[in-house]
């Protein structure tokens, strides 16, 4: 990650960037499978909660 990208993303990403580090320190040597799994999961995750919180900003400006 380039230095301008970390001051443009939000904190979300920052943290699934933060909690994919910590797994890649700890587990991943020893568990490859459970690394990508954890990877996976988090930013499906992540996905998941920015679309909710894009439709209810769109609902509540009254786009949607």
């Amino acid at each position: 990650m380039g230095s301008g990208q970390a001051l443009q993303q939000g904190w979300p990403a920052q943290a699934v960037f933060g909690l994919e580090r910590l797994v890649d320190r700890t587990i991943a040597r020893r568990m490859p499978a459970a690394a990508y799994g954890t990877s996976f999961a988090l930013r499906f995750a992540n996905n998941v909660v920015g679309g909710e919180n894009f439709i209810d900003m769109a609902r509540w400006a009254g786009i949607q």
